[in-house]
């Protein structure tokens, strides 16, 4: 399984990952859905949902928003304010997305994997 979560990210779930920021889909499901249809993809060969927690990103929308997530459990994206706390073992990723370089920071229960532009990753305990 570690094999298989250090591959390069494709295409396709990169540019879905990048629709993260675009503040409306806190209210479209569909589009939601959408993305999360996207990482189940990535990884077919793997019961993703029992170890991944959500995604991590800085977010660049106007302040006060400082970072936005997925929890792909309940299928939500939420923009966060400065010191507004994450949920759901999130937290654990903020300082990583708002040093930058990465793209987003993939939250699991034991490690955060940073993703970078071209959908490298790099394994991060938290």
């Amino acid at each position: 399984m570690d094999r298989l979560l250090r591959k390069t990210r494709s295409k396709r779930y990169m540019d879905a990952l990048h629709e993260l920021d675009a503040g409306g889909h806190t209210h479209k499901q569909n589009k939601v859905n959408e993305i999360i249809d996207a990482i189940c993809s990535e990884f077919p060969e793997i019961e993703i949902s029992g170890i991944l927690l959500g995604f991590v990103s800085m977010c660049y929308l106007v302040k006060p928003y400082e970072v936005h997530t997925l929890d792909v459990t309940g299928g939500i994206i939420e923009h966060y304010k400065t010191g507004q706390a994450l949920p759901n073992g999130l937290e654990k990723a903020r300082g990583i997305a708002m040093r930058g370089g990465y793209d987003f920071i993939e939250v699991y229960i034991d490690c955060c994997r940073a993703i970078s532009a071209n959908g490298t990753v790099s394994v991060i305990s938290c």
